[in-house]
């Protein structure tokens, strides 16, 4: 399963798609710490994944972001379907 991030950041906080792209860091890409709790909301919610906003906001660039979170939704979706 991938998340877009791209469109998360675009769509639903109002980040510019011209800020984002895969090299800049979170504060190149206007990505805020209320930006990051929205983030670990949403994923919480509609994904069952819990990253604290810390390790969200650690990631060096969107791209570094996009990785994690995929990772974690990846890894959840695995465990869910061998239960």
């Amino acid at each position: 399963m991938h998340i877009d991030i791209v469109a998360f950041l675009t769509d639903r906080s109002g980040i510019k798609a011209d800020l984002v792209s895969p090299q800049a860091t979170l504060d190149e890409a206007g990505i805020d710490s209320l930006v990051v709790v929205e983030l670990a909301v949403m994923l919480e919610t509609d994904y069952g994944v819990v990253i604290a906003e810390d390790e969200l906001s650690s990631a060096p660039s969107v791209a570094a972001l996009s990785a994690l979170v995929d990772e974690r939704v990846t890894s959840r979706s695995v465990d869910a379907a061998s239960d």
